[in-house]
């Protein structure tokens, strides 16, 4: 299962249970850039909508992968 709209935040799988991992940073990157958010408006917009979401055995995995977001 993939997050729509979201192939560049795409960072790798877990093997182990198939599911695909994706970086929270390029995420709320992508919803700045493209949706035109505000960086909190994009975390809001991610914890509700993205991050909290349950699909099944094979929800995407999120996780941060910096030590401290900064907007590229």
């Amino acid at each position: 299962m993939l997050a729509d709209g979201f192939d560049d935040a795409l960072i790798g799988a877990d093997y182990g249970q198939n599911r695909a991992v994706y970086s929270i940073e390029l995420m709320l990157q992508i919803l700045m850039e493209r949706d035109g958010m505000s960086l909190d408006e994009a975390i809001e917009y991610f914890d509700f909508n993205i991050g909290c979401a349950y699909v099944g055995e094979f929800t995407p995995l999120y996780v941060w992968t910096e030590d401290k977001f900064e907007m590229r």
